[in-house]
């Protein structure tokens, strides 16, 4: 994680890519604050990465 301004897009899925690890703690804890009520995440386990899927293709 790192303390840079949210980029207020995520990525998350079972399994990412992790070729970019980094990630804003204001976007985590964003996605944190969505998931933790949404019921189809719960016992769920998933990785995040900022941006879009598309930005993580060669």
């Amino acid at each position: 994680m790192t303390n840079e301004q949210a980029i207020g897009k995520i990525f998350a899925d079972e399994k990412v890519d992790h070729t970019d690890k980094s990630i804003p703690r204001a976007d985590v804890a964003a996605v944190l604050a969505q998931f933790v009520t949404e019921e189809k995440t719960f016992h769920k386990t998933f990785e995040i990465f900022s941006g879009t899927p598309q930005s993580r293709r060669p």
